[in-house]
């Protein structure tokens, strides 16, 4: 379950742990300090007005943007609950090299760079080579033997 807040950040729990929280016994005095409750895990989603399912991948939002107070329709890749463009990362630098324990990053990386409407800064290994027929690249990349979909 997701619980989105216009002031802060939106908190991710599992439904599962609502259901065994509720047959417990609750709260009856105050907690001063530490946690209480359900475990939950903060989500990037602040300023978010109001959010939807838009499809299976991704969760339709209506979004204050605290640059110019003008309400956005934004949609965030449901797991992720970030854009790229909320942020700024050492990922996004040109000279930033990844190392060969970070292909999922650099993949997932290219992934919210479409998403966020900026394909033509995917960035690709080191030693990728475009598959090409007549000039167009097809999409397909090749590292050594192992073939590739690039995102």
């Amino acid at each position: 379950m997701l619980v989105i807040n216009k002031e802060r950040d939106a908190d991710l729990m599992r439904v599962a742990d609502l259901a065994t929280a509720s047959t417990s016994e609750g709260l009856s005095e105050p907690v001063l300090w530490g946690d209480a409750g359900v475990e939950t895990t903060s989500r990037p989603l602040g300023a978010v007005l109001q959010a939807d399912d838009q499809d299976e991948q991704y969760l339709l939002t209506l979004k204050r943007n605290l640059d110019t107070g003008d309400v956005d329709l934004v949609s965030y890749r449901k797991g992720a609950y970030f854009r790229l463009n909320d942020f700024v990362s050492e990922y996004n630098f040109p000279d930033y090299a990844y190392s060969e324990e970070q292909e999922f990053y650099r993949t997932f990386q290219n992934l919210l760079k479409v998403d966020a409407g900026y394909p033509d800064l995917q960035r690709y290994h080191a030693d990728a080579k475009p598959d090409c027929i007549s000039g167009r690249c097809t999409g397909r990349f090749y590292i050594g033997q192992r073939d590739r979909t690039c995102l």
